[in-house]
């Protein structure tokens, strides 16, 4: 039994070495062969529905996690990843479940009230609901970038703009503190350009259309062939009269593929 054990851990660790390198299929075969040795695997089974959850196998990867509850129904881990993959499948209510019995398990998982804000908002719960998650996430967790994005998202939906600002520049303010050297870490690269994107948004709903210039500016310096950039800062930039740079702007997101472009270069360029 100990010798089929360190077997079955050789495939567990090959398959986890496959999916740091993001050979997700691979990996799936190397947890499905630890699996066959040592049917119990519960690390196994929740790896490998992570591996499917990454090549979109959502309702695949449900089956793998609800094998593994069935082993070890205390893992807060396997209700946080079967509520990404049903999340995933538009089971908002399902996923909202899975995290919430996640949470119980373990309070302090960060991700699971993150998530759960998330799937209320696309339920259209109430927005206090929506930040209490949120507001969960950051105290557990004050670099935690994503919730103050999502927080600030849900606070400009409910028209607040000036306090989604404060999230969307918080969230800008702890990513330096989480990059390597100079190089920006994912996931957090795509949250400080959503960051940027949405905090120069709600400062063009303030008229604080200089503001928004800048903050489009320098998401175009991290995602230069952002074409919602270039279309929201040639508005802005028409909104103060730069009415030349501001058409230049429309252009360029014209020929990135933005379609509405085409509509404002016939309002404001012909």
């Amino acid at each position: 039994m100990e010798y089929n054990h360190r077997e079955a851990d050789f495939y567990y660790e090959s398959g986890c070495n496959k999916a740091f390198l993001n050979d997700h299929i691979g990996a799936i075969d190397e947890y499905t062969k630890a699996i066959q040795i040592e049917p119990t695997y519960v690390k196994a089974y929740i790896n490998k529905g992570v591996a499917k959850t990454e090549i979109k196998d959502y309702i695949g990867a449900i089956a793998d996690f609800d094998i593994a509850i069935e082993l070890d129904s205390k893992n807060a881990e396997v209700f946080y990843n079967r509520g990404l993959a049903k999340k995933n499948l538009r089971d908002y209510l399902g996923a909202i479940a899975d995290y919430s019995i996640a949470i119980d398990l373990d309070p302090k998982l960060i991700e699971a009230y993150n998530s759960r804000g998330i799937s209320k908002a696309e339920l259209k719960k109430s927005y206090g609901e929506q930040l209490l998650d949120f507001n969960t996430a950051t105290e557990i967790d004050p670099m935690h970038l994503i919730s103050y994005n999502n927080r600030g998202i849900s606070k400009a939906q409910m028209g607040n703009h000036n306090g989604a600002i404060k999230d969307f520049s918080k969230a800008i303010d702890v990513n330096p503190k989480i990059s390597f050297g100079n190089k920006i870490l994912r996931p957090w690269r795509h949250s400080l350009i959503k960051s940027y994107y949405n905090r120069g948004l709600a400062k063009f709903k303030l008229k604080d259309y200089v503001g928004a210039i800048a903050d489009f500016t320098k998401n175009i310096e991290i995602v230069p062939n952002g074409a919602a950039l270039y279309y929201n800062r040639g508005l802005a930039k028409i909104k103060i009269g730069q009415n030349d740079e501001g058409c230049l702007d429309l252009n360029e997101a014209r020929k990135l593929g933005y379609s509405e472009a085409y509509e404002a270069i016939k309002k404001h360029c012909t």
